[in-house]
């Protein structure tokens, strides 16, 4: 299973961390404390969630469909 979301985790990421960073972090990036920390943690989970969901989305059916739409180029 980790291979089928591992797309979908390295193409949402970037943008995912890059609103996380600007909205959550606000310029605290170098300074080492729990609460950075957690904003972390907490981050690194909502990227997994989110790669999950959008690969539930879009991607689980993609082998299926490109068997359909083999079988109809085939036709």
């Amino acid at each position: 299973a980790t291979s089928e979301t591992s797309y979908s985790l390295y193409a949402y990421h970037f943008p995912l961390v890059l609103l996380i960073a600007v909205s959550l972090m606000e310029g605290r990036l170098s300074d080492p404390s729990l609460s950075l920390m957690s904003v972390y943690v907490v981050s690194l989970g909502a990227l997994l969630i989110a790669a999950a969901v959008l690969w539930s989305a879009f991607e689980r059916n993609t082998d299926a469909v490109r068997k359909r739409l083999t079988d109809i180029a085939a036709v």
